[in-house]
């Protein structure tokens, strides 16, 4: 099974330029189609509460012709507390508003020996979709992974980081408790604009999406932070991930 991983393409009608290289990546999808293709949030350029954003970058997605499922990110829902850069405040008007657009905030798809989990944690109850969480990956009978749109930590699972770069210290021992008692082969996330893969726990591993569109800046940790998507190929037993950097998607 082949899948791949769109993350953080930043989609306006007032940005041309995002929309231009996401245009790239849909003639590279639709020319050599996947089994499917995962956006792990951040659809839209800023604002979660701009309808004409929502439209366009559901529109733009819509073009894939490869089966997709998508998760919102703060950019589409808002953030889960107080940030260094002060974005609003995810609510309930707000997560429906992307269920309005998207019709779901999390899936479950299941293929080839794989239990694939996409979860929103970026709700006013997170705690509620852990538990979800939970009762999805119990369920599976083989290897499992988890999408999500920001990652468990940057660093250490037991090192907080600033809020709003990864899963926050209120329900981060929590999401990580589940984790660790199911099969799951790794955790992917985006939001760093940056692609790295490293030991989370165990054998599970992390992977982190880079943006379709910007370079990333404040997150290195050793990444690579040139745009692009996540390719993997996953069989019974094993998976594999590679970046695919902007430069190689060639129609």
């Amino acid at each position: 099974m082949r899948i791949v991983q769109i993350s953080d393409p930043h989609l306006s009608p007032s940005r041309p330029d995002s929309a231009a290289t996401f245009d790239r990546v849909i003639r590279w999808l639709n020319a050599d189609q996947p089994d499917l293709v995962i956006a792990t949030g951040d659809l839209v350029e800023l604002d979660p509460d701009s309808d004409a954003e929502r439209r366009f970058a559901h529109d733009q997605l819509g073009r894939i012709t490869a089966p997709l499922v998508a998760l919102p990110g703060n950019h589409d829902v808002g953030e889960n507390g107080v940030t260094s850069w002060r974005g609003p405040i995810v609510n309930t008007e707000r997560v429906e508003a992307y269920l309005e657009t998207w019709g779901s905030d999390r899936w479950v798809v299941e293929r080839d020996g794989w239990r694939l989990i996409g979860v929103n944690l970026i709700t006013p109850a997170p705690l509620s979709e852990v538990r979800w969480l939970d009762t999805e990956l119990a369920a599976a009978s083989g290897s499992a992974a988890v999408f999500l749109h920001k990652p468990v930590c940057l660093v250490a699972l037991d090192r907080f980081d600033d809020p709003g770069w990864s899963a926050e210290r209120e329900w981060r021992a929590e999401l990580v408790e589940v984790l660790q008692s199911a099969s799951v082969r790794f955790v992917a996330s985006g939001h760093l604009h940056a692609f790295r893969i490293h030991a989370l726990f165990d054998d599970c591993q992390a992977v982190w999406a880079p943006s379709t569109f910007f370079d990333g800046k404040e997150r290195g940790h050793g990444s690579i932070l040139g745009p692009g998507v996540v390719e993997y190929r996953l069989e019974a037993d094993d998976w594999r991930a590679r970046y695919r950097p902007l430069t190689e998607l060639r129609p």
